[in-house]
């Protein structure tokens, strides 16, 4: 769904009140809160946005209550990326922050993808030499020469010693990697391939893992300014 237009300039914001950021997790224009007076005092929105109203305060209350520090009032600000962290932490769906329920907090380093894992409790040496030799001549030309599953054959016992494959094993991962297995003895390339090591291979995969346990993200206001500190004076009478 493309982002309504009241709501595009505000991706210019580089900062937003607790008020603004409530609003655009709704989905609906800012400018639509309005704060009254009346009934103790409190934000109601305007016109086809009432509906909304309900589902708004609830939002700005747990703005106001993830702050990381003590907030002053509705003037407090803090960055749509503080804004954005927050709910990817809280699985929450924001069209114009960009999340999503299922989305996950991402780390940078140490991934193995479950299926080369050697310590998860279903991994297949076979599968993970398959995926290993298949990458391993991803992106190259096909030229005149062995057969695509004589090369993979090759690749797999230059490369894969590790594994300690037996000759049918290494037969079953060279037949399911070969990309050509119709029309006879297929070309592919020369002897003198220049193909991915292993150690190529695993550099390949990006080192990218999903946080299975979120970390709490707090919000951190940018312009707080804490109240005025108040003394009792020996006044005379």
């Amino acid at each position: 769904m493309a982002l309504s237009d009241d709501l595009k300039p505000y991706k210019l914001y580089d900062k937003l009140t607790i008020v603004e950021g409530a609003a655009l997790i709704v989905g609906i224009p800012p400018s639509a809160a309005q704060y009254a007076d009346w009934n103790g005092g409190g934000y109601y929105l305007q016109g086809e946005y009432s509906g909304f109203e309900s589902e708004f305060n609830a939002i700005m209350g747990a703005l106001l209550n993830a702050l990381d520090e003590p907030n002053n009032n509705t003037e407090t600000k803090v960055t749509p990326e503080n804004i954005r962290e927050w709910l990817i932490s809280k699985n929450w769906a924001s069209e114009f922050f960009g999340t999503t329920e299922s989305q996950s907090q991402q780390i940078e380093s140490g991934y193995i993808p479950p299926y080369l894992d050697p310590k998860h409790e279903h991994y297949s040496p076979e599968l993970a030499g398959a995926v290993y030799a298949w990458l391993a001549f991803d992106g190259l030309e096909v030229d005149k020469g062995l057969s695509v599953k004589e090369v993979l054959t090759d690749w797999i016992q230059d490369n894969l010693k590790g594994l300690d494959f037996s000759g049918k094993a290494v037969e079953r991962v060279s037949m399911v990697v070969n990309w050509k297995q119709t029309g006879g003895a297929p070309p592919t390339t020369s002897e003198r391939i220049k193909s991915k090591t292993l150690e190529d291979v695993q550099a390949c995969f990006k080192p990218m893992q999903p946080i299975t346990k979120k970390n709490t993200v707090k919000l951190k206001p940018i312009n707080y300014t804490p109240p005025p500190k108040f003394f009792d004076d020996d006044i005379p009478y």
